[in-house]
């Protein structure tokens, strides 16, 4: 899983950018992007629960998908 504030456009190109190109590709990695306010802003406290709450589900893939978490083989925004 990987939460991302899209506001944040140093770590999406320093960090994120690079963590993408080095996922194996074997590995599927459930993002979620949203605008939590400017630059590292995080997520609302009531988000981490929901996401650790489904984490631990039966059905986590699914329960991550209601979250509104992109499934593997999606295309990731880069601010410019």
């Amino acid at each position: 899983m990987h939460l991302q504030n899209t506001r944040d456009g140093l770590h999406m190109r320093e960090h994120l950018r690079p963590f993408l190109a080095n996922v194996h590709p074997l590995n599927s990695v459930y993002f979620l992007q949203d605008n939590w306010g400017e630059d590292h802003a995080v997520p609302p406290k009531e988000l981490f629960t929901q996401v650790l709450e489904a984490a631990a589900a039966t059905d986590w893939s699914e329960s991550l998908t209601k979250l509104g978490f992109s499934v593997p083989g999606f295309r990731l925004t880069f601010p410019a």
